[in-house]
């Protein structure tokens, strides 16, 4: 912060809640978005929900595996989940 020339936390604080004061009563807007801009928000939003598609496929894809191995280890009588405390061998 002293290299900005500013000496003290308080200033920056004080600076902080003037300019939220500022934009919470309307007396600074900030500008317009570009194209550029627009494009980009567009593009990662679009992209968030790829991934929150994926991320459900995966989820699902986990729930299925789980279900899976419980249900072989009560027909099969056989333990496949690695007992949390065993020592490898």
């Amino acid at each position: 912060m002293a290299d900005l020339d500013i000496h003290n936390s308080y200033t920056l604080r004080n600076w902080v809640s003037l300019y939220q004061l500022k934009v919470q009563t309307g007396l600074f807007v900030s500008p317009a978005m570009t194209r550029t801009q627009k494009r980009d928000i567009l593009a990662l939003q679009q992209r968030n929900e790829e991934l929150e598609q994926t991320l459900q496929q995966a989820n699902l894809l986990i729930l299925a595996l789980h279900t899976l191995i419980g249900v072989a280890e009560q027909e099969l009588q056989l333990p496949i989940r690695k007992k949390s405390g065993t020592k490898r061998s």
